[in-house]
C-alpha cells in the first residue's frame, strides 16, 4: 500500500540519512531502526483512516457532480482520488488477510478450515 504513495521515498531517504558512528554495523542498525520509526509515524499520520479518506473523496465527487457548470478536469481528478483511496483500502485488506493466513494458517484452526472450505467451493467445477 505504501508503494503507491510518492512520499514514501522521501520518508525512507530522510530516515536512512542517519549516521553517527564509526562502526558500519552500528550505523546499519541505527538506519534500520530510524527507518522503521519514521515509517510507523508516517503510516499513522497518512493512512490513519482509510474509510474517512474514501468518504471524503466520495463527498467531494458528489459535490463536483452536483455543480451546474461541469468541469471535466476537476471531475477526473476527484475520480482519480477516489479510485486511489479505494485501491489503497483493497490492498490494505488483502495484506491483512495474508498476515492472518501466515499467523493462523499453519494451525488446524477454525480460520484455517473455513478458508480451505471456501477455497474448495470456489475451485469446484460441478460439470464440464
Amino acid at each position: 500500500m505504501w508503494e503507491r504513495d510518492p512520499h514514501v521515498f522521501w520518508v525512507v531517504k530522510k530516515a536512512w540519512s542517519v549516521t553517527s558512528h564509526d562502526n558500519p554495523m552500528v550505523n546499519m542498525y541505527r538506519k534500520l531502526k530510524s527507518t522503521k520509526e519514521q515509517l510507523m509515524k508516517w503510516n499513522k499520520m497518512h493512512f490513519k483512516k482509510l474509510s474517512v479518506q474514501i468518504e471524503e473523496a466520495r463527498a467531494k465527487l458528489k459535490e463536483i457532480e452536483g455543480v451546474s457548470v461541469f468541469d471535466e478536469k476537476v471531475h477526473t481528478e476527484a475520480r482519480a482520488v477516489l479510485d486511489e483511496a479505494l485501491n489503497r483500502e483493497e490492498i490494505f485488506w488483502r495484506q491483512k488477510s495474508r498476515i492472518a493466513w501466515l499467523k493462523d494458517g499453519g494451525r488446524s484452526s477454525k480460520f484455517f478450515m473455513a478458508s480451505i472450505v471456501t477455497r474448495r467451493r470456489r475451485n469446484y467445477i460441478p460439470q464440464l
